[in-house]
């Protein structure tokens, strides 16, 4: 049995041009988009029929997708500033605060985020 494991990979090994050669990048390309109100089920790339996105479905396909994520807060700012800064609107200084209008998202100065650690790793 394992000499016929061993013989269906001879072939592929005979002609090293034939096999397909993939380099991996040392740093991902990372994209995040955070849309309020919606879910993963409303997106055709999961199967949604109402609305088509064919765009983020393109997306998706060359990249992870993910199934099982969850807001940290059920509204737009303090999600926003948990998703920059990692930790859960209740547990930072500024609370659950919801910037009125076009305020921008007040995070305190000195606080580390997504942008300064991809910054710093490169």
């Amino acid at each position: 049995m394992l000499f016929t494991f061993m013989a269906a990979g001879l072939p592929s090994q005979a002609d090293p041009e034939a096999a397909e050669i993939k380099t991996v990048p040392e740093k991902p390309n990372i994209i995040v988009i955070l849309a309020d109100d919606i879910g993963y089920g409303d997106l055709s790339c999961y199967g949604a029929k109402l609305v088509q996105t064919p765009n983020l479905d393109r997306l998706a396909s060359e990249g992870r997708r993910f199934s099982d994520a969850h807001s940290p807060a059920a509204s737009c700012t303090p999600s926003r500033r948990a998703l920059l800064t990692g930790r859960y609107s209740w547990r930072q200084p500024e609370g659950a605060h919801i910037a009125p209008g076009d305020e921008a998202i007040t995070i305190k100065p000195g606080t580390f985020t997504l942008p300064e650690m991809l910054k710093r790793s490169g």
